[in-house]
């Protein structure tokens, strides 16, 4: 069974990176410059992209700063540093495979694609960027499996993983881009089972502060990831506290020498109050709206693209029944709960330009595990309720896999005029971005 078990979880992998990697749309925009962050580390050993200035210069230096006089993103640079044993490795296996691709790259109309079969990860950035990403969503993917293994049926775990692959957006966020949210939901999703399984064996809470405090410096927000593990560890004992504490340190310390000998500080200038390429955090005149878009706007609600998390509310209620669950359940709340009012509290809570709840995404993991006793009990429920959740289901696949498929979408951001400057259209029922494309719709 446990060979079963093995073989199913590889073949979900397999599937989920295929047809994520095969969806069409692209979200490149902030992230367009890890690929050359990581490009520059396996090549001259750095992080600047001092070598890449007349690309800065096409895109009109779009976040890029020069605080000691090389080039440099804005953006946090842990996921650049993530993906560098898969850029490595992309561009090890296409220089391999070189003179058996060379001659279809020569057929292929798609000049990003035909870089791509060429090995110049440079001019084929993009599809890296979606290449990578379906990837890390297809690892989270096979954790999340793991995880509700541990606890439930071989069904209820393949149903939790295929409703984080296809009903989230995991597919219409996650995948589409070499972002924060795509590094977030792989971190997570790993520190969790590590803290699942350090129930029995202990040492795993140092595999989760190294991996937690690395998250850290993929994206701030994680700082309410890591503050919640750190109170679970303490529940566990002194020993657990100390584990994840001492693997945790050491990164931290890498990452803030780092920022210091660049930056005159222990953190990057994104991570302070203001230093944001927009907005900032703070109690703000939109909070009330932002509390409620957060969840229900028709533009980035996350219960309007996925609505069968709402089902992750009696899902820690079935679980807190549950002594043994308590410790799980409790730590999964308190983060999808103090990271929603830390999204909330940002002035530019829409996201931007992205599809669906973007800044809401980083935490589906652990809606994920919420989901686990919900489904664990799918046989003793009335067929009505089967019904609600399937339709639940139902809802979350159209909503994110029609905006992977279909760049509809993606253009209600500026069409008919830019979400940043129009923001009363996240709450425009009559044009919902997940309806874009369709007929009769631009």
């Amino acid at each position: 069974m446990t060979r079963l078990k093995g073989k199913v979880g590889a073949l979900l992998g397999l599937a989920v990176f295929l047809v994520h990697a095969v969806s069409p749309v692209a979200g490149s925009g902030d992230s367009r410059w890890n690929v050359f962050q990581a490009l520059s580390l396996i090549r001259h050993g750095d992080l600047d992209l001092d070598e890449y200035q007349p690309r800065l210069q096409a895109s009109r230096y779009y976040a890029i700063t020069r605080p000691d006089g090389h080039y440099r993103t804005i953006y946090p640079t842990g996921t650049a540093l993530l993906a560098v044993p898969a850029v490595a490795g992309l561009e090890t296996a296409l220089r391999g495979f070189h003179f058996a691709l060379e001659p279809l790259a020569a057929r292929i109309q798609s000049p990003p694609l035909a870089a791509l079969l060429r090995g110049d990860l440079e001019n084929s950035s993009v599809a890296v960027e979606i290449l990578i990403a379906s990837l890390w969503i297809a690892l989270a993917t096979v954790i999340l499996y793991s995880i509700a293994l541990h606890f439930a049926s071989l069904g209820t775990a393949l149903a939790i993983a295929l409703i984080f692959a296809f009903a989230s957006p995991a597919w219409s966020t996650g995948s589409r881009a070499l972002g924060m949210q795509a590094a977030d939901m792989l971190l997570l999703s790993a520190a969790i089972l590590a803290a699942v399984h350090a129930e029995r064996k202990p040492a795993l809470w140092a595999v989760a502060g190294a991996l937690l405090s690395f998250a850290f410096f993929t994206r701030p927000t994680n700082a309410i990831p890591a503050a919640v593990f750190a109170i679970w560890a303490i529940t566990r004992g002194r020993r657990p506290f100390l584990l994840l504490v001492a693997a945790a340190a050491p990164v931290a310390l890498l990452f803030a020498l780092r920022n210091y000998s660049i930056y005159g500080s222990l953190l990057e200038p994104y991570y302070r109050p203001t230093g944001a390429p927009q907005g900032a955090l703070g109690v703000h005149g939109n909070l009330a709206a932002a509390l409620l878009g957060h969840l229900a706007s028709p533009a980035r609600g996350l219960f309007v693209y996925a609505p069968i998390l709402l089902a992750a509310l009696p899902g820690f209620f079935l679980w807190w029944r549950q002594p043994e669950r308590r410790p799980l359940a409790a730590a999964m709340a308190a983060i999808a709960c103090l990271h929603y009012l830390l999204i909330s509290s940002f002035s530019v809570w829409w996201g931007g330009y992205c599809n669906g709840p973007r800044l809401f995404s980083d935490v589906l993991p652990v809606f994920m595990v919420l989901l686990i006793p919900v489904f664990d009990a799918w046989r003793q429920y009335k067929p009505a309720l089967r019904v609600l959740l399937v339709l639940g289901i139902a809802g979350g696949i159209w909503c994110n896999g029609w905006s992977a498929w279909n760049q509809g979408p993606a253009s209600w951001n500026t069409v008919p005029n830019r979400i940043d400057a129009h923001t009363e259209r996240v709450w425009d029922w009559s044009d919902p971005p997940f309806l874009r494309g369709l007929p009769g719709r631009t």
